[in-house]
């Protein structure tokens, strides 16, 4: 009778676990979309928020390591210049597709593709395929972006 309380237990620990996880795994994938959004709408302190003050990321272009956290003026000035060139008419949207999310722990690896369409105040348009690499944190209670790459997905392989 003590082993099928045991296996029970066991079986409900492992349910319960995985809940969690399925959670965090749509709190992840709702965190990055609300970074996005504020960079679509030029609300840098919605996205800021959910971005560690000690975030880096490898940019598009094959750029150095930059600090992206609010930790660092150069950021901040930087994220006004952005909202600035969405008021004058800039966007940036993106269709986000295969998102993955892996959960270990408070930490979270998401990836997926976009398929991003720029217009620019001059009324020029470009579209761009990027692959995403996000790496989150949860902080008290909360995931906050702490790492993202971003990289040209070129032509041949988006089938």
């Amino acid at each position: 009778m003590h082993k099928w309380q045991i296996l029970i237990s066991i079986f409900v620990l492992f349910f319960v676990c995985d809940e969690v996880t399925a959670g965090d795994k749509e709190d992840v994938l709702a965190t990055f979309g609300a970074i996005l959004d504020g960079f679509t709408n030029g609300d840098m302190d919605a996205a800021q928020k959910r971005i560690s003050p000690e975030a880096y990321a490898f940019p598009g272009g094959g750029g150095l390591l930059v600090s992206i956290g609010s930790a660092d003026v150069g950021v901040l000035k930087g994220m006004q210049r952005y909202k600035e060139k969405v008021e004058a008419g800039y966007r940036a949207e993106q269709q986000r597709l295969h998102s993955d999310v892996k959960v270990y722990g408070d930490t979270a690896i998401l990836t997926e593709y976009h398929m991003k369409h720029r217009t620019f105040p001059d009324g020029t348009t470009q579209n761009v395929k990027l692959r995403i690499t996000a790496v989150l944190v949860k902080q008290k209670g909360q995931w906050k972006l702490v790492h993202h790459h971003n990289s040209l997905l070129f032509p041949d392989h988006s089938k």
